[in-house]
């Protein structure tokens, strides 16, 4: 029997095995405050010039607010925070502002097709990490590249490839080449991009519509299991909204998306980017859990809780 792991709320009910179960306990938040911590590092030269630096990486803290509770709501609540031991073991919190997203057409886009939102189900559309061929003399040293097209030749040697090269095959670019190599794709986004390509089969922005400027998300990356940041989109762009037009993939749509931070690993080719309920993978923020009695004999808490990546 497996624990349930996310902290219990109405949506995410929990029962006296600590398993999820319908109808188990889940107190409501009265406020939830989310802060974006970003250390930064600033120095002056001598002639005034301002010189600017990352000093460490980024972390999301939340602050959760409860009203006062009866011992039936607490009692789970409470013994769910003590199992994890302070801040020893993480588990997930779904923030209940960011469960699903702010565009109408994208909230069904990507809701579970047994979920419903006023008697109409979701497409249940996984949106997937994209990435668009490019053609030779623009390869990136360093970065692996899987070949999309040869009718230009297929020795690819002069790139780190190979000599008699084929379709899918893989290779890590020792060279920009030249446009003689007609078109490879990169196989994932590098860490720090501040910028990701989204689509999925079939998708069109106008019809399944696009994230909205401070809508979260999170990775489900089979290539690495450890990518758990969680993510905030603050630019989108569409193929019919935008400053630079995003590429499409084959026939399909792409969505340009800004997030904060940018990537803090690589985000490998086909990863799933989680809209619909993304659960941010967090710790409790001290190594000490208390709770107050009122003298209407009601339970008072609060939670800080801090951000824990794998």
């Amino acid at each position: 029997m497996a624990f349930q792991n996310v902290l219990p709320d109405p949506n995410n009910t929990i029962g006296d095995t600590g398993k999820a179960t319908v109808g188990g306990a889940g107190p409501g938040y009265k406020s939830v405050s989310v802060t974006s911590k970003q250390d930064v590092m600033n120095e002056r030269t001598n002639s005034g010039r301002l010189i600017t630096r990352i000093a460490s990486g980024h972390s999301w803290e939340v602050s959760i607010a409860y009203n006062p509770l009866t011992r039936e709501e607490f009692e789970p609540l409470n013994s769910f925070l003590l199992h994890k031991k302070g801040g020893l073991l993480p588990f997930f919190v779904s923030l209940p502002q960011n469960k699903v997203s702010q565009s109408t057409a994208f909230a069904k886009t990507v809701r579970p097709d047994t979920e419903a939102v006023g008697g109409v189900n979701g497409l249940g559309q996984e949106p997937l990490a994209t990435h668009v061929p490019q053609a030779g003399g623009t390869f990136i040293v360093g970065q692996q590249y899987k070949i999309t097209d040869v009718t230009g030749g297929t020795n690819w040697s002069s790139v780190g490839g190979s000599t008699s090269a084929s379709v899918n095959q893989l290779f890590v670019a020792t060279a920009a080449g030249t446009s003689a190599l007609t078109a490879a794709e990169p196989t994932y986004t590098k860490s720090g991009a501040d910028s990701i390509l989204m689509s999925f089969t079939d998708y069109v922005d106008v019809t399944h519509g696009a994230p909205k400027p401070g809508d979260f998300f999170t990775v489900d990356d089979d290539s690495d299991s450890n990518h758990t940041k969680m993510y905030q989109v603050v630019r989108t762009e569409t193929r019919t909204t935008y400053n630079d037009q995003p590429p499409l993939h084959g026939t399909d749509h792409t969505t340009r998306l800004y997030t904060v931070p940018p990537l803090q690993r690589n985000l490998y080719d086909g990863a799933k980017l989680v809209f619909h309920n993304p659960l941010m993978r967090v710790i409790i923020n001290a190594s000490t859990q208390k709770y107050s009695l009122n003298n209407k004999n009601l339970y008072q808490i609060s939670l800080k809780l801090q951000e824990a990546q794998k």
